[in-house]
């Protein structure tokens, strides 16, 4: 090997080491946690603070129910068809042609 081939190997285990240990070293991202958790925090318990963020999100959402005496809405009429039955095919479409299983 050539000396710039040993140099360019070298450089690049060492950035791939580098890019590893600041991989295993990294600390959690705490910046979408609630106020005042702290970062010694439990994997479960950061999951408990964001799962109580959110109930109380869905807590304040409000719906307008105004909507349903409006007379247009009122004026809707259901239009369903009825489906005429069918004839059944075989009792087991499975089964060889011929048989009557």
């Amino acid at each position: 090997m050539t000396k710039t081939k040993k140099i360019i190997l070298g450089i690049g285990i060492f950035v791939i080491l580098f890019l590893l240990y600041a991989y295993l070293t990294k600390k959690p991202d705490t910046s979408s946690l609630p106020t005042g958790a702290s970062e010694t925090a439990t994997q479960g318990d950061l999951v408990g603070q964001q799962f109580i963020a959110l109930l109380n999100d869905l807590r304040t959402i409000t719906f307008d129910n105004n909507f349903f005496a409006n007379p247009a809405y009122q004026s809707l009429e259901k239009q369903s068809i009825t489906i005429q039955p069918q004839p059944v095919g075989r009792s087991n479409p499975f089964a060889s042609i011929g048989t009557d299983h």
